[in-house]
């Protein structure tokens, strides 16, 4: 079932003062399906939800609601409230109805929360997002991702997928807890699930291999990545591929006219 694709596309802003990629994120959101039916990529990556996150407000700063920061009479919570809002209706509610493999990508909060019981960290989320665990609530497993080193200093990378009460994490598929960070590991104790849907949350600081987690889904399927980090932050995609494209451009309809879309495929 192993793919031999995958495609990035990007939603970033070049113009800081017309912030345009969220908007044009929702725009291609609506027919989404029709585009890409599930067959034709059988997983699907936000990467990440922080930069995502920080798009929709800065839609909300600039277009949706302006005004002028520390000014008399200004309020800009709302800034926040929507973004908040924005989250809950894109990767709680829209990625939740998704018949593919879906992996959100976060990264740590450095609050705590309370979950399961527990004062724990967990993925970055703000608001009723992250106070009420919605965000946690959202997918099936939870992993948080790491960097240990051995007694020989050799740095290793893994995931942790039950909550050790520092760190929230959460498996329905009994994954090994700690487990290596590929696809087919996850499935360890439960192989009569394995290529079938599921939704994953895996979070963790920078440079603990969330995007290289994420890559090894190629194992079900051609994956669809959409891109909301930083130019450069793609390159765990291209690792081992046989041929990386340039970046190319489609158009989608919006209610202000065409909207240029960015990609570049992947192939293995």
């Amino acid at each position: 079932m192993a793919g031999n694709l995958i495609r990035l596309e990007y939603f970033h802003d070049e113009a800081i003062d017309k912030p345009t990629a969220y908007q044009s994120y929702l725009y291609y959101m609506h027919d989404l399906e029709t585009r890409y039916p599930p067959e034709m990529f059988a997983t699907r990556v936000c990467d990440s939800y922080t930069f995502q996150a920080l798009a929709a407000r800065k839609l909300q700063e600039k277009i949706i609601n302006p005004m002028v920061k520390f000014s008399k009479g200004t309020d800009t919570r709302q800034w926040y409230s929507g973004e908040v809002d924005s989250g809950e209706e894109m990767i709680v509610c829209r990625y939740g109805s998704m018949r593919t493999n879906v992996v959100l990508l976060c990264h740590t909060n450095r609050d705590t929360v309370m979950i399961a019981n527990e004062i724990v960290r967990g993925p970055f989320a703000r608001g009723r997002l992250s106070g009420t665990g919605l965000l946690c609530a959202a997918y099936q497993e939870i992993y948080y991702t790491y960097v240990y080193r051995d007694e020989q200093g050799v740095r290793h990378y893994a995931v942790k997928t039950m909550n050790d009460g520092q760190y929230f994490a959460n498996s329905q598929l009994n994954a090994p807890d700690p487990c290596y960070p590929d696809y087919k590991a996850f499935f360890s104790n439960a192989p009569d699930r394995m290529y079938k849907p599921i939704h994953l949350l895996a979070y963790g600081d920078t440079g603990t291999g969330k995007s290289s987690l994420a890559k090894t889904f190629l194992e079900t399927g051609n994956v669809l990545v959409w891109c909301f980090d930083p130019h450069g932050k793609d390159l765990p995609y291209w690792k081992g591929a046989k041929k990386v494209g340039d970046l190319k451009t489609y158009e989608i309809g919006g209610h202000f006219g065409a909207i240029p879309i960015t990609y570049r495929d992947i192939e293995f």
